[in-house]
């Protein structure tokens, strides 16, 4: 029998739901609480332990596994979300076309900075320059405007910044996101990057380390 859980539903279908429910479709790069397209889940379920034990890491325990109808199909990509009526959202990991009628399936995954609240912060990068006393001089001239993210605290000065993907994909493929930047929240204090994770993942935020400097 076949190990992939969108080619069947498992043995072990815990919390089956089938019939129709409305959400909303996010495209990948669009913040959580855009309005996105209209869709409906047709039949959810969780992944069976042994569909995730075969899927060799690529799937959680807590992946789910969805039917969705779509007003845009075309949007319905890897890191695109899933948002329910209930507010919860989920990012989709894998995609695969089902037969006309059935709805596209999609493994589904819930990360944990989905439904946190998302604050605007201005990126500023360092520019360097030499003063007339031959001194180096350090000016932090703003890049982007109102970028949204969202901020938790993690230890003293230190805080844990999540950037949808997509869009740290598109602000490093003007310039390194690395320690000559610095992030300047609504109320006047600035963050120096410390480290940033999960680069090259769609199925996840990157995650930038700052710390608050004077």
């Amino acid at each position: 029998m076949s190990s992939d859980p969108l080619n069947r539903w498992a043995d072990e279908p815990p919390e089956v739901f089938d019939g129709r429910r409305t959400a909303r479709l996010i495209a990948r790069g669009e913040p959580p609480q855009a309005e996105g397209e209209p869709a409906a889940i047709l039949a959810e379920r969780a992944l069976g332990l042994r569909e995730v034990a075969a899927s060799a890491g690529q799937f959680q325990a807590d992946d789910r596994l969805m039917r969705l109808a779509a007003a845009a199909p075309d949007m319905l990509r890897p890191g695109a979300r899933i948002r329910g009526a209930d507010g919860q959202s989920w990012t989709i990991i894998v995609v695969r076309t089902a037969p006309a009628g059935a709805g596209a399936q999609v493994i589904v995954r819930r990360l944990p900075w989905s439904d946190a609240e998302t604050v605007p912060v201005d990126l500023y990068r360092a520019d360097f320059a030499k003063a007339a006393s031959g001194e180096a001089e350090i000016a932090w001239v703003l890049r982007r405007s109102a970028v949204p993210v969202r901020m938790q605290p993690r230890s003293g000065e230190r805080w844990l910044v999540s950037f949808d993907s997509a869009l740290f994909e598109e602000l490093e493929s003007v310039e390194p996101f690395d320690h000559r930047c610095r992030l300047r929240d609504a109320s006047g204090r600035w963050f120096g990057v410390v480290a940033v994770r999960d680069r090259q993942r769609i199925d996840r935020p990157v995650v930038v380390e700052v710390e608050a400097v004077a």
